[in-house]
């Protein structure tokens, strides 16, 4: 795989805040903050995991990252430059973002072929048709893919397939940072591991720094180096002790799911443990 050059260092909100007009009735106008002065920052060869309920705003924080929406306040940085002052093609090279769903990705009239070479056309107009498809060949292997696959349109693929096809299409232009949102939800044991090995294997050999939103708790404690945990449209870091935890029994129940007994520096100590069955409990 090729290396990006990481020339942009990191990748971060800061003071993010997010509002939405709710209208009640006619007249009547209302502004509900989806996110509320949030900040996070994303390094090179690092994955931070981000978890929270249903609805608290993690896949518009990750939107807001891959510059595709808009804060109300604050400012998304590229290194150390405001992301919009970057020309579109420019930004996207650098950071991509894999979405839960592929169908946000793949277009179903495209083969996977064309998806994928779609982005080195646009990014690498100067690569010749040798080079490009040595380079399609080099994904679908990154991704364990079969090149018998390629003229196969996204509804002939099985879920998974769909999602590495979509994978393999945001490393086509070797980004430097990677939002993947719930990019395993919807898909079975296998499959996930594979994904998961992957993104790891990119955090490991690339350098590729990766925001890493999920409910799955076993792929955060692995992946992730750290966490954070959004609610109620703030950000709380995930490590004992932390404001939100201290706050009440119930959020220490709620939340402690997420959380390795002596945070998330020991992460991979926590799983090996808790695969044996010895793991620590709520404090209460």
């Amino acid at each position: 795989m090729q290396k990006p050059t990481h020339s942009s260092q990191h990748l971060a909100i800061q003071d993010g805040t997010i509002c939405f007009d709710v209208r009640r009735g006619f007249q009547k106008k209302e502004y509900f903050e989806v996110l509320k002065n949030v900040s996070l920052t994303i390094s090179p060869g690092k994955c931070l995991g981000l978890v929270g309920e249903s609805g608290s705003g993690k896949s518009t924080l990750g939107r807001c990252l891959a510059r595709l929406q808009r804060l109300t306040n604050g400012m998304v940085l590229l290194g150390g430059q405001s992301a919009f002052a970057y020309p579109a093609k420019t930004f996207h090279r650098k950071v991509q973002m894999i979405f839960q769903s592929p169908a946000e990705t793949l277009d179903p009239s495209q083969s996977v072929h064309s998806a994928i070479s779609e982005p080195l056309h646009i990014h690498f107009p100067q690569m010749n048709r040798y080079d490009r498809e040595r380079r399609i060949s080099e994904l679908l292997d990154a991704v364990h893919l079969s090149t018998s696959l390629l003229n196969s349109r996204p509804l002939a693929l099985s879920g998974g397939q769909r999602q590495l096809v979509a994978i393999a299409r945001a490393l086509a232009v070797s980004p430097e940072f990677l939002i993947c949102d719930e990019v395993a939800s919807a898909l079975d044991a296998k499959i996930k591991g594979e994904i998961f090995r992957l993104l790891a294997e990119l955090q490991r050999t690339n350098g590729i720094g990766i925001l890493f939103i999920s409910h799955d708790i076993s792929a955060i404690r692995a992946l992730c180096s750290s966490a954070m945990i959004l609610h109620g449209g703030k950000l709380f870091n995930a490590a004992p002790g932390c404001e939100f935890l201290r706050k009440s029994k119930r959020n220490r129940q709620v939340l402690w799911q997420f959380l390795p007994p002596s945070g998330f520096e020991s992460a991979s100590t926590f799983v090996n443990e808790n695969a044996s069955g010895s793991h620590g409990h709520p404090p209460g």
